[in-house]
């Protein structure tokens, strides 16, 4: 064990008066925050088991996700008003005729490597995309239905 000079206490003593209120400072913000985080633990929980329909429901959305509060404040009261953002928010859905697919990306994983679109000028022509997609090569759909 190494032994101090007496210069080399007095110089640690300094140094602990001097950050003492630091570190009872510190010594009461860490039992905070095991109080804080226990908090946070247990209201996660309550939402997470609020919100697990919502989320089946939408894909994994949450009302964070899908709704914005309004505050709206007159002389004599506050009234709380839920909208919701669907226009900006992406809700997936089981119909595919509702789907906008003007904003919607998408990759190889999302797609079998047979079932993807050819990029390059070859597909025109293909008579089996066309009957697989069901249009004709200027760009008519045929209707089934």
């Amino acid at each position: 064990m190494k032994k101090f000079s007496k210069f080399e206490i007095a110089a640690i003593k300094r140094t602990a008066a001097s950050v003492n209120k630091y570190v009872e400072r510190k010594k009461k913000l860490l039992a905070q925050q095991d109080s804080i985080n226990a908090e946070l633990e247990s209201i996660s929980t309550m939402l997470n088991t609020w919100e697990e329909p919502i989320k089946q429901m939408t894909g994994g959305y949450t009302t964070e996700d899908l709704v914005t509060k309004h505050v709206i404040t007159t002389d004599k009261s506050q009234a709380i008003k839920f909208e919701l953002k669907y226009p900006e928010t992406v809700v997936p859905c089981d119909d595919v005729d509702d789907v906008n697919f003007e904003n919607h990306e998408v990759t190889d994983t999302e797609v079998p490597a047979d079932k993807q679109i050819p990029t390059d000028v070859e597909w025109v022509n293909d008579p089996q995309y066309h009957a697989t997609h069901k249009e004709f090569v200027d760009g008519s759909v045929v209707n089934n239905d």
